[in-house]
């Protein structure tokens, strides 16, 4: 496996089956509508400096409107987008290859400081409280591999993750080094794969979990349901 990606460690922290599945065998995810949406809410971000209104849904123009018209986001100079970055990294004689694309890098007009944003859409948001009762987003937490692939390739930026539902308005979280995986932490995982040579699920036949539940392979190829 030469390249490893965020989504990649994801699907092979949630369950080692389906990675097999979707990377070893190359079985295809099926496509949901909530990925579609997410798609062209990005696409809309990207062109929001030539926004062609018509070829979006409405819902999607809102939340690009109410995006621009945030405060949090109008601070920040955006130099590109979709900027796709390669990290590299050795240990013990072994490299590890990494890839990813940005939402976007920008340059902050109050402080100067070099920053990526990640925009992430929901339909809703969705919290966790932490151990002092502290409330952060859910899919901010989910990312923090992203992020922290991210920070190898540009350690002198900074991250501004913003999150933009359909009725709340758009909010941003900055994320601090301490929240990241360390590097050694993610290439203890890239080991796992390297190293792993027989695949199986995460819940047992007669227990399954939310991330089982949810799995696009549950029906018709992986034996903990049959």
């Amino acid at each position: 496996m030469p390249w490893f990606s965020a989504s990649k460690l994801r699907c092979f922290r949630d369950c080692h089956k389906k990675f097999f599945f979707q990377y070893i065998e190359g079985v295809s995810a099926k496509a949901h509508e909530y990925f579609e949406f997410g798609t062209l809410f990005h696409r809309a971000v990207a062109e929001m400096t030539d926004f062609n209104r018509a070829l979006f849904p409405i819902e999607i123009q809102r939340m690009v409107d109410a995006l621009r018209a945030n405060p949090q986001f109008d601070r920040f100079e955006i130099k590109s987008f979709e900027y796709k970055v390669w990290p590299r990294v050795t240990r013990n004689g072994r490299e590890y290859k990494f890839f990813g694309i940005l939402d976007a890098l920008a340059i902050d007009k109050i402080d100067g400081q070099k920053t990526i944003l990640e925009f992430k859409s929901s339909e809703r948001e969705w919290l966790y409280e932490d151990r002092n009762g502290e409330k952060h987003d859910e899919k901010l937490r989910d990312n923090i591999v992203q992020h922290s692939i991210y920070s190898m390739a540009l350690p002198e930026y900074r991250f501004a993750y913003f999150i933009v539902t359909k009725h709340v308005k758009p909010r941003v979280q900055y994320i601090t080094p301490d929240q990241f995986m360390g590097r050694d932490k993610i290439l203890n995982v890239c080991d796992e794969i390297y190293n792993e040579m027989e695949f199986a699920p995460t819940a047992h036949r007669e227990s399954h979990g939310s991330t089982c539940m949810m799995c696009d392979y549950k029906d018709n190829m992986c034996e903990a349901w049959f």
